[in-house]
C-alpha cells in the first residue's frame, strides 16, 4: 500500500504520537544529562603560549644593520615560521615527554600522569600554543608549564640558540571544559525525539492495516459509504459479561451524537446509491473479512437509521453460524429465519415488529442449523426475499465473514449490493483485496466500504462522497487547524 509522504502525513504522525515523542525526548534529555554528569569524566585544559624569536651576536648585529630593514625583517619572519614548525614536532617528541613526566612525577608521585598534548602554530605568526588536557587540573597545569620550561632548555641544547620565550604561563583551570551538561542534555533531548519519531515512522510505513479512508480507497478504489468513529466506552462495555447487548446508537442524540450522525450519513449515501430494482425494496448484504470487525453492529444501527427516516426496514440474521443480531437489540433469539426455511413457522409467526417504536422489523436466527449454507441456497429463501421486497423499503442481510464462510457470497447473489465492513487498525490491505476480489469473481456488486472504529485524529482532510454525498470523519478540530493554517499562509502571501 503506497502512502503519500507529504507534509500532512508527517504532521498527522506527530499529532497522533506527540505524547510519546515528548516522553522519549524527555527521557533522552535526562539520559544525556546523567551520562554527561556521572559517566563521563571531567576534563580540564591548560594553555601555554610561546614566542619564537631570533637572537644574534654583536657582529651579526653590525652585519644586519648594513642590510635593508625590510630584507632583515622578511628573513627573520621566514626563519621564525620554519622554526615554529620544527618546534611543534620537538614538543611532541619522546625525549621531551620523558623529561616532563620525570619532573612532574617526582613533584606529584601520587597523581596519575594521564594527559594529552596538542600543539598549534598560530597562522602567519611565530606564536606556538601548547594545550594540555587532563582529568586532573593540577597535572594539567604542571605539565603545561613544565613542558614549556623544558622545551626552552632543549632548544638551547640542540640548536645552541635561545630564541623562545613564554608569553602566557598556564593557570590552574577552575572549571572543566568537557563535558558540557547543557549541550549533552540538549543532544539527548533531540536524539530521543528523533529516535522515537523514526520508530513511529518505521512502524507506520510498514503497517499495511487499513486505518483511514484514504487507505481503503487506495486499496480497493471503492467509495466510502460510512466511517463510524471509535467509542472506547462501547469497547469497555463489550468486554464485560453480557455487555454486548443493546448496542443501538444510531438513534442516540445525546453523548454519542457523532456515531448517530455517522449512521445518518451512511443512510444518505445508501439511499442515493444506484443499487436497486425500480420502486421495489432494496436488499443489501453487510459482511466483513473476518469475525469481530463490527458487521452486526453496523447492520443493526444502519437499520435503525433507515427506519428512523420513515423507511420500512427489515434486518435478517443470515449469520447462522454465530448469530449476534438478537444480542445487539437485547432480544431473545427463540425462533427466526431457520424455522421459516425448514417449514416450521411462517414469516409472520417469527418476525419481531416495530422495534424501538420504529418501522423496523427483525428476523432473527432461531436455532442454529447443522447445514446453514444449504438453507440459504434453498429456493425457499430466494422466494422469501422476493416476497419481502414488496413489503419493505430496505432489507439488510447480516451475513457471515466472506473469507471464512461461503454464506456471504450465497446471500450476496440475491442482493442488490454488498457492503464491506472494515475495522480500522485491524484489517490488512492484502486481506481486504483478497476479499473484494473473491466477491467480484462471483459477479457480486460491491457497493463500498464501511470503516468501523475509525479514530478521527488520524484523519488528514477526509470527507468522502464519490457520488454518494459526504462521508463522516472530518472533525471540528481538523477544520479549525486548516482554518488557522490558511490564515497564516494568507499573511505570508500578503507580505
Amino acid at each position: 500500500m503506497i502512502k503519500n509522504l507529504d507534509f500532512w502525513y508527517f504532521w498527522n504522525l506527530f499529532r497522533k504520537h506527540w505524547v510519546f515523542l515528548l516522553v522519549a525526548a524527555v527521557v533522552g534529555g535526562v539520559a544525556g544529562y546523567c551520562i554527561s554528569n556521572y559517566l563521563i569524566a571531567d576534563r580540564y585544559r591548560a594553555n601555554v603560549s610561546l614566542y619564537i624569536g631570533r637572537l644574534i651576536s654583536d657582529g651579526d648585529q653590525r652585519e644586519e644593520s648594513s642590510m635593508p630593514a625590510q630584507r632583515s625583517l622578511s628573513t627573520e619572519l621566514t626563519l621564525g615560521l620554519q622554526l615554529a614548525n620544527d618546534y611543534k614536532a620537538l614538543i611532541n617528541s619522546r625525549t621531551l615527554t620523558r623529561k616532563v613526566e620525570e619532573v612532574v612525577g617526582e613533584k606529584y608521585p601520587d597523581r596519575p600522569l594521564k594527559y594529552h598534548v596538542s600543539v598549534d602554530v598560530v597562522r602567519q605568526t611565530r606564536l606556538i600554543s601548547v594545550n594540555v588536557v587532563s582529568t586532573d587540573p593540577v597535572i594539567c597545569m604542571e605539565v603545561a608549564n613544565t613542558m614549556a620550561d623544558l622545551f626552552i632548555e632543549t632548544v638551547q641544547e640542540i640548536l645552541n640558540i635561545r630564541n623562545s620565550r613564554i608569553i602566557d604561563s598556564a593557570e590552574l583551570p577552575e572549571h572543566p571544559f568537557y563535558p558540557s551538561n547543557r549541550r549533552n542534555t540538549l543532544i539527548g533531548f533531540v536524539l530521543g525525539a528523533l529516535a522515537a519519531f523514526g520508530l513511529v515512522f518505521l512502524r507506520n510505513i510498514l503497517d499495511t492495516t487499513i486505518r483511514t479512508p484514504d487507505d481503503a480507497v487506495a486499496v480497493l478504489e471503492l467509495p466510502i459509504m460510512g466511517t463510524i468513529p471509535r467509542d472506547d466506552r462501547l469497547l469497555r462495555q463489550e468486554s464485560q459479561p453480557g455487555g454486548a447487548r443493546n448496542q443501538i446508537l444510531a438513534a442516540d442524540d445525546g453523548e454519542r451524537f457523532d456515531i448517530a450522525e455517522a449512521f445518518r450519513t451512511m443512510r444518505t449515501n445508501l439511499q442515493y446509491s444506484d443499487a436497486g430494482q425500480g420502486n421495489r425494496g432494496k436488499i443489501f448484504v453487510l459482511t466483513s473479512t473476518f469475525p469481530g470487525e463490527g458487521k452486526t453492529f453496523n447492520s443493526a444501527n444502519l437499520g435503525v437509521a433507515l427506519a428512523d427516516s420513515g423507511k420500512k426496514t427489515l434486518i435478517i440474521n443470515c449469520d447462522l453460524h454465530k448469530p449476534a443480531l438478537a444480542k445487539a437489540f437485547g432480544q431473545e433469539s427463540g425462533q427466526g429465519v431457520v424455522n421459516v426455511l425448514v417449514g416450521e413457522k411462517s414469516f409472520n409467526d417469527v418476525v419481531v415488529r416495530n422495534v424501538m417504536n420504529l418501522p423496523l422489523d427483525l428476523l432473527l436466527c432461531g436455532p442454529i442449523p447443522p447445514n446453514p449454507s444449504r438453507l440459504l441456497l434453498s429456493d425457499t429463501f430466494r422466494a422469501l426475499l422476493e416476497k419481502l421486497r414488496g413489503e419493505y423499503d430496505y432489507i439488510l442481510l447480516d451475513a457471515p465473514p466472506c473469507l471464512t464462510i461461503a454464506d456471504a457470497a450465497i446471500v450476496g447473489g440475491l442482493a442488490d449490493g454488498v457492503l464491506l465492513v472494515v475495522q480500522a487498525g485491524r484489517t490488512r490491505s492484502e486481506v481486504l483485496q483478497r476479499a473484494c476480489q473473491q466477491l467480484r469473481q462471483m459477479k457480486l456488486n460491491v457497493l463500498g466500504i464501511i470503516l468501523n472504529r475509525f479514530v478521527s485524529a488520524e484523519s488528514d482532510h477526509y470527507g468522502y462522497g464519490y457520488g454518494y454525498g459526504y462521508g463522516y470523519g472530518y472533525g471540528q478540530h481538523e477544520k479549525k487547524r486548516q482554518g488557522v493554517l490558511r490564515r497564516i499562509f494568507g499573511v505570508f502571501r500578503a507580505k
